[in-house]
């Protein structure tokens, strides 16, 4: 299940390389999103797995760490594109 649940992430990969460059269609919104969603989830899942359950250790908090702020770095520059469409509009 594992497996499966990483091909999909992967698979988001080409997606995002086709999608960098339109960021504001609603496709490349839509991919921006779903990045955005992931990273979110997978560093709080991660860092849950570590605080709370116990599992792994250092790089174990490197990867939560690191999807966090992967995330947070979408959320800025989604909430700045916001921006800049209101600001046109």
């Amino acid at each position: 299940m594992t497996r499966l649940f990483g091909v999909g992430v992967f698979a988001l990969g080409p997606a995002c390389l086709k999608a960098r460059d339109d960021v504001g269609s609603a496709a490349g919104l839509a991919v921006s999103i779903g990045l955005m969603t992931y990273n979110v989830l997978a560093a709080v899942v991660l860092i849950w797995a570590v605080a709370v359950v116990g599992l792994g250790g250092l790089v174990l908090w490197a990867a939560g760490i690191g999807h966090a702020a992967l995330g947070l770095l979408l959320m800025q520059a989604l909430f700045n594109l916001e921006k800049m469409r209101s600001r046109r509009g």
